[in-house]
């Protein structure tokens, strides 16, 4: 008798971020070639249907039975710029291999497969738009320009912030705390580095969690600095450790930490602030590691809140310049030819999962 087939809801990952640093990726990291049986890379302009087509990949691989962790994209969230099935043992990829995060294929049919869209539009149509496209490219490029210049403003306060305050950290303290929290914990496995929000085109977008994901929260309070400095000591205890977790950086400034997920436990901890859902939470007040002396002023708030409005501003003229190149690419396509193609591709995926 066939195996019944068990469906999971896919998990919702961000691997990259406008950051103070400008565009940051975790990548590489994430889709390291020896961790995977096979990667597909999609290379397609904007607008011609990479996301709809991993969302289908996701779909198939769910529906037979697959885990999969679907990455958003941090400038569009509503869109995704890679997925990662497993079944059965075995790991396959497929991400969006074109710029800001470009994948150059290195092992070509062995281990990695190129999937590219250009069989699929009018290239003469295109180059009859050449010098409109030109123009809303340079209009983005501008826009993510005076964004990232905008939040480069806004990590150096919060880096500024973290040099000042460094030095009263009573870390012995805070130490003593998290091995009492982490003293039962004994599952070994891999760090993995992700994002819990991002600065997008449509606003700060933070990941939901379910509550079938998480049996408990802890809120970590205080601070920003003060969460994220407790937050990161965390994570280097777990390192230390070896036990498996994954870590969720800071957009902004990528060096801090601002949420840890236990997978032994199902436990997230999180700067307060930034989680929105109805588990039952505790909180650590991360101020309790700082002399009183030092927990004090709001001189930066008003600041950090205009250049993250002007920020958001820039990225939302990136966003609406790059949804006009979308349409233009999109009058260009051959959708059917595309779909009837990625029926293909589905079935190459499913065979490599051994479903």
């Amino acid at each position: 008798m066939e195996e019944a087939k068990t469906k999971r809801t896919p998990s919702v990952s961000l691997l990259s971020a406008n950051s103070a640093e400008g565009f940051y990726s975790l990548y590489e990291g994430a889709f390291d070639l020896r961790e995977f049986d096979r990667i597909f890379v999609i290379a397609g302009g904007p607008g011609t249907g990479k996301s709809t087509l991993m969302q289908r990949l996701a779909a198939a691989g769910v529906e037979a039975g697959a885990v999969c962790e679907e990455i958003l994209c941090s400038s569009d969230p509503a869109s995704l710029d890679g997925v990662i099935l497993e079944a059965k043992g075995r790991r396959v990829g497929i991400l969006d291999g074109t710029p800001p995060h470009p994948r150059t294929v290195t092992a070509p049919g062995f281990k990695e497969e190129l999937f590219a869209f250009e069989r699929f539009w009018d290239t003469a149509g295109l180059y009859a738009q050449r010098s409109v496209i030109e123009a809303l490219n340079e209009r983005k490029r501008t826009a993510y320009l005076s964004a990232y210049h905008y939040l480069s403003a806004l990590g150096s306060l919060q880096k500024e912030e973290h040099l000042s305050r460094a030095r009263y950290f009573d870390k012995e303290k805070a130490v003593r705390q998290i091995r009492h929290k982490t003293h039962l914990l004994k599952e070994s496995g891999p760090h993995k580095k992700r994002f819990l929000r991002a600065f997008s085109t449509k606003g700060e977008f933070v990941l939901p969690f379910a509550r079938t994901e998480l049996d408990g929260i802890l809120l970590i309070s205080g601070k920003e600095s003060s969460a994220e400095m407790y937050l990161s000591l965390f994570s280097k205890s777990l390192q230390e450790k070896g036990i498996a977790f994954t870590e969720y950086l800071s957009p902004l400034c990528p060096e801090f930490t601002e949420g840890i997920y236990l997978p032994e436990n199902k436990t997230l901890l999180i700067k307060e602030g930034l989680y929105k859902g109805n588990v039952k939470s505790r909180r650590i007040v991360a101020d309790r590691f700082f002399p009183d002396a030092v927990i004090k002023g709001k001189e930066r708030d008003a600041l950090s809140s205009g250049l993250l409005d002007l920020a958001i501003t820039s990225l939302s003229s990136a966003g609406k310049a790059h949804a006009a190149i979308e349409e233009i690419y999109k009058a260009r396509m051959d959708f059917d030819a595309l779909q009837a193609e990625s029926k293909h591709l589905c079935a190459r995926v499913l065979s490599t999962l051994g479903l």
